[in-house]
């Protein structure tokens, strides 16, 4: 049996008619340009592909994604150096209460609270944080598009509303 395939020129499991990934990257390539000014600068092999099936471009997407190589073409999200802290020369800070001393002996003694900034697709997210430090446990959270006063006053009331304290309050230097 294996002399009948080997006098036919081709052996089990090799394809005659099989396209070489060159002839089918051609259509593509002769499409580079067109590509280069429809293309997301943020969208990745899998999203491309789907938009370039919607144009009718059977692809896949190991396909795309060598091509989007050899067209120097990645997807990146842009750099953000957006100023999150505006803080002014001689304003008044908050005075440090806690003296670096985060030791509790009781829960609802002694809390802290801080504010950070998350990257997303749609712009920054402000996260407030209010923190037994006892338990070590998030007391409340309060989340915003802004970083205004009522992003910490709405984690603070909701850390009132669910741990009832009867303890001072202070917060890193700039949340207040």
């Amino acid at each position: 049996m294996c002399l009948r395939f080997r006098s036919a020129g081709t052996l089990p499991g090799t394809h005659v008619n099989r396209v070489s990934t060159a002839e089918k990257m051609r259509p593509l390539r002769r499409r580079s340009r067109w590509l280069l000014s429809t293309i997301d600068a943020c969208m990745e092999a899998h999203e491309f592909m789907l938009s370039l099936h919607a144009q009718g471009i059977p692809c896949g997407q190991k396909r795309v994604a060598r091509l989007m190589r050899e067209l120097g073409i990645s997807a990146q999200l842009p750099k953000h150096r957006t100023v999150t802290t505006h803080s002014e020369k001689g304003a008044p800070v908050a005075a440090h209460l806690l003296q670096q001393d985060f030791h509790a002996d009781r829960p609802n003694q002694k809390w802290t609270t801080d504010t950070t900034y998350i990257w997303t697709k749609v712009g920054w997210l402000y996260l407030a944080v209010v923190l037994d430090l006892f338990s070590r446990m998030v007391g409340g959270w309060s989340m915003a598009a802004i970083q205004d006063a009522t992003l910490v006053v709405q984690a603070l009331q909701m850390a009132i509303a669910r741990r009832c304290p009867q303890a001072e309050l202070t917060s890193s230097l700039g949340s207040w």
